[in-house]
């Protein structure tokens, strides 16, 4: 017998090796990207220096994905109870109460090529797809509910599926709508900004744009070079050059974390801040062009 509220706990059904290939995977990309830093550090100012320092950010960067993925899966559990079914990891917690499914079981559609996590995979019927399975393969359940399809992958998919449907016959209804929640810095909500994602990026791609344009050019720069910034005929090391890019990324870190703070009270002037440290880094790819071009 269940009593009200009672809950019964069913993981994930990714075997542990999987979980287990994303930290070690993490761990070695990780590594490669120290070891990597280390090797570069002593090469000269030049192109090759600044392709070995996106590889190595591009590795930290990966492995730190890799990291959520896991703690994502590691994390993940679905529970049943008799007002609805209730998804929760370290990412995201998601709640279906029983009075909003419309329909359960086997999984026979496509998942689509991103079906490794919680993400929008497709439509159907004007609902979006939401899979909660984390790259399970195999014993897929899905629940259609009123705003959306739901995919889960519990680890006793029979003996799961018997349990919805037994909670369904109650006929209990549950007191809230649907709803996904993202946890911890996801639940941002400049997160899902589209303006601010493609300012953050084109703000970083000037920036690099800058810096690999100067790395480029500066080994066949004279080691006196003219800033118009220091003034008209003024002569300063070519090593004054690399701070512009260096100015673009810190200005877009300023503006990132402004609008961070302040996206939630005024949203037009979050997105402002973060149009601005596009404009900046700009402005000082420009400056880097012209600062070589003159000397």
């Amino acid at each position: 017998m269940l009593l009200s509220g009672e809950e019964v706990s069913e993981e994930l059904p990714v075997p542990s090796q999987k979980v287990l290939a994303a930290f070690a995977l993490g761990f070695g990309a990780w590594s490669l990207a120290i070891v990597l830093a280390w090797r570069i550090s002593h090469w000269p100012i030049s192109w090759p220096l600044f392709l070995g320092a996106l590889a190595a950010a591009s590795m930290a960067i990966g492995a730190l994905g890799l990291w959520i993925w896991a703690l994502g899966c590691f994390t993940m559990r679905y529970l049943l109870s008799t007002r609805g079914l209730d998804v929760r990891s370290s990412l995201v917690q998601g709640r279906v109460p029983w009075c909003a499914v419309e329909e359960v079981g086997r999984w026979e559609g496509q998942r689509g090529p991103w079906g490794w996590g919680l993400c929008r995979l497709s439509s159907q019927e004007g609902r979006p797809v939401l899979d909660f399975t984390f790259g399970a393969r195999d014993g897929i359940i899905f629940i259609k509910a009123h705003k959306a399809i739901y995919l889960l992958a519990p680890r006793e998919s029979t003996r799961f599926l018997a349990r919805i449907r037994f909670f369904l016959r109650l006929g209990r209804e549950g007191d809230e709508g649907e709803r996904l929640i993202r946890r911890g810095f996801w639940a941002h909500p400049l997160v899902t900004d589209l303006f601010g994602q493609v300012a953050v990026g084109v703000a970083l791609a000037f920036a690099l744009a800058s810096l690999g344009f100067l790395t480029v050019a500066y080994p066949h720069l004279p080691n006196q070079v003219a800033l118009n910034s220091q003034g008209v005929g003024s002569l300063v090391d070519k090593v004054h050059l690399l701070r512009m890019p260096g100015t673009g990324v810190v200005a877009m870190g300023i503006d990132l974390l402004a609008a961070i703070m302040l996206y939630r009270r005024d949203r037009t002037a979050a997105q402002l801040l973060l149009a601005g440290g596009g404009f900046v880094g700009l402005l000082l790819l420009v400056a880097a062009v012209i600062g070589v071009v003159r000397a």
